[in-house]
């Protein structure tokens, strides 16, 4: 039998910009309903160190109201989201490390990429104050809970050394930031995950990382080859994109000196696609998935994005295609257990 886990990145977009609200509050509610009617339980991956950022913040009057305010309708959802058993783990994009607030903006630091973002120490201190926050969270309800996985922010986690390190004094046993086959270069960090098999069900994140042991399990988010610009061109993806042309555009100029010619080139490239149940356009995953279910691989880790989520009947088509068919859906916390907790 296959086995599916839907995770979901819960986050503003990677330069700060974005509303709280609009662009997470209200997808997630939207996402969370259409899951209650399936019986589908998330893994949501919480941006702790962004929210940690805000509760900085959180007196400033910007936008919608006070930070405070908002922050507590975050904190609320995430809470009632793990009531109603869905699994809530940890994701870091840090640049939030040392972002501020000007004129009412995010700045951002201009290093992504967790496997990069310095010293092994402060490696540990940014994912150590990110999970602290977590269990903090959800222990107002559940002080049994234990944060056991983690997300690198734009699956930068390499190199993982540093990350391997930090994750094993922190008693974090899984990471899910590989994207097999993918290879991003960025001038705000990058990854190559070209050596990566998208066949395989899951790895060892530490042996990934160039280390000898074989403690941390790495759950890689499933990917296919797909050209970019037919991803680009989907009505979901065009209107995620116009929601937000600053994230837009600056993710374009990220991609370094190249010259518009060979960025034109890589738009019309093939990548190794994250499946994304918010983006993808219904025939697209209907092609993917009639592959998956007859391929030998076990195992699928499949994300959405609530920021970009802007057409419900990509999420709804895909747990309508899945009802019928044999499959599991587990969370991460679920598959640990089932498959690695003594």
């Amino acid at each position: 039998m296959k086995t599916f886990i839907c995770t979901l990145d819960y986050e503003l977009f990677g330069n700060g910009s974005g509303d709280i609200i609009e662009d997470i509050v209200k997808p997630t509610e939207r996402l969370l309903a259409i899951a209650r009617k399936h019986n589908l339980k998330f893994t949501i991956f919480f941006e702790a160190i962004e929210f940690l950022k805000i509760r900085e913040y959180n007196r400033v009057n910007v936008g919608r109201g006070l930070y405070k305010e908002t922050l507590e309708i975050v904190e609320k959802q995430i809470i009632d989201a793990y009531l109603a058993g869905h699994d809530i783990q940890l994701h870091i994009h840090p640049q939030w490390w040392d972002a501020v607030l000007s004129d009412g903006k995010w700045k951002v630091g201009e290093n992504w990429s967790l496997g990069d973002f310095g010293s092994e120490e402060k490696i540990y201190s940014v994912i150590k104050a990110g999970k602290n926050y977590l269990e903090e969270l959800i222990h107002r309800v559940d002080t049994n809970y234990r944060c056991i996985a983690i997300r690198a922010g734009g699956y930068m986690a390499q190199p993982g050394k540093s990350i391997c390190s930090a994750m094993k004094k922190l008693g974090l046993v899984i990471d899910s930031s590989v994207v097999p086959g993918d290879v991003l270069l960025s001038s705000r960090g990058g990854y190559d995950y070209s050596q990566i098999s998208p066949e395989s069900d899951y790895l060892y994140f530490d042996k990934l990382s160039g280390c000898e042991s074989s403690e941390i399990i790495e759950l890689p988010i499933t990917t296919f080859p797909l050209r970019r610009i037919r991803k680009l061109c989907s009505i979901s993806a065009i209107k995620a994109r116009l929601s937000n042309k600053k994230s837009s555009l600056d993710s374009f100029a990220a991609l370094g000196n190249n010259s518009l010619i060979k960025k034109i080139r890589y738009i019309f490239s093939s990548q190794w696609q994250t499946f994304d149940f918010c983006i993808l356009m219904p025939d697209i995953q209907r092609n993917f998935l009639k592959d998956a279910l007859r391929s030998p691989k076990k195992l699928f880790v499949v994300i959405g994005h609530p920021k970009s989520f802007h057409d419900d009947k990509n999420f709804s088509f895909f747990m309508n295609y899945m009802a019928s068919k044999d499959v599991d859906f587990c969370t991460i916390s679920e598959f640990y257990h089932r498959n690695f907790k003594a």
